[in-house]
C-alpha cells in the first residue's frame, strides 16, 4: 500500500490501484491528513466536507460496522476477535462506511453510491441506519446525482483549486474589506463589483466563502465575474 506519514490508518485498505478501479489520494487542509478515496462519488464528497464552513473534520474509511449486531469496531480483526463464540465468522456481516463527517452536535456516515444502485442497496442501508443510530450517528446516502450535477462538479473543482491558498488567507483583513462592501451594496453583490471597488481580486472573495466569512451558492449558479455574492451569509450554499 501506498502511504506517507499524513495518511490515517482507516477501518479497510484502499491504497493505489490499477486502471480498471481507481482510487484517488487527496490531502485535506482542513484535516490535515490525506486520504484515499476509492471513487469518484466519494472524492467529490469528500470535496465538499472540505469545502463546507459547518463541517469541522471528516474521515474516509473510518470504522468497521458488524451489521447482525450493530457494533462497531476499528476494523475487521477486531470485529472478529471481539465476536468470537457470539457469531460463527462465516456469518458475520460487515459493514465499512466511506466517509464520517463531523459538525458541531452530530456525527454522519455517508455511504457513496451511484443512483442506479440505490435501489438494490435498500435493504442493507435500514440494517446500516439501525446500526448507526445505535451507535450515536446519522446515515445519508450521497450519489453522483448529488456531485456530478452541472454547475455544481465546475464549482467544486474551481473551489478545490484554491485550497493551497488557504494558510495564506489573512481572515481580519478580509473582514474589514467585506464590513465596507456590505457598506457599498447592503446585502448582495457581484464578484466583479467588490472585486472592483474594494480591490479584492475573485480568489479572495471564493476564499471567503470557503471560510464562512460571505455566501456563495454554487449549486444553482456556475461561479463567473456576474455570480452573487451574500454578504450577510455564511459559507457556500449548496454543498452536500
Amino acid at each position: 500500500m501506498y502511504t506517507t506519514s499524513n495518511t490515517p490508518k482507516t477501518a479497510r485498505t484502499i491504497g493505489k490501484r490499477g486502471y480498471r478501479k481507481k482510487s484517488y489520494l487527496f490531502f485535506s487542509q482542513k484535516c490535515g491528513l490525506e486520504f484515499w478515496a476509492e471513487s469518484l462519488i466519494e472524492l467529490y464528497a469528500a470535496y465538499a466536507a472540505e469545502l463546507n464552513f459547518f463541517i469541522m473534520s471528516y474521515l474516509c474509511q473510518p470504522m468497521i460496522f458488524e451489521l447482525k449486531t450493530g457494533r462497531r469496531f476499528k476494523n475487521r480483526d477486531e470485529a472478529k476477535a471481539a465476536l468470537l463464540g457470539l457469531i460463527p465468522i462465516s456469518e458475520m456481516e460487515f459493514y465499512t462506511p466511506d466517509l464520517l463527517i463531523k459538525r458541531v452536535g452530530k456525527q454522519i456516515i455517508q455511504e457513496c453510491k451511484p443512483a442506479k444502485k440505490v435501489q438494490e442497496f435498500s435493504d442493507k442501508a435500514k440494517l446500516i441506519e439501525k446500526a448507526c443510530l445505535a451507535n450515536g450517528f446519522e446515515f445519508q446516502i450521497i450519489t453522483d446525482e448529488d456531485v456530478f450535477e452541472e454547475p455544481y462538479q465546475t464549482n467544486v473543482k474551481t473551489l478545490i483549486s484554491l485550497l493551497p491558498h488557504l494558510p495564506y488567507w489573512n481572515r481580519q483583513e478580509a473582514e474589514k474589506k467585506f464590513k465596507m462592501a456590505i457598506e457599498l451594496f447592503g446585502d448582495v453583490a457581484s464578484i466583479a463589483e467588490i472585486s472592483n471597488s474594494l480591490q479584492i481580486s475573485p480568489f479572495e472573495i471564493l476564499i471567503a466563502a470557503v471560510k464562512g466569512l460571505v455566501g456563495l451558492d454554487c449549486r444553482h449558479q456556475l461561479l463567473t465575474p456576474t455570480s452573487q455574492v451574500l454578504l450577510r451569509k455564511n459559507g457556500i450554499i449548496g454543498l452536500i
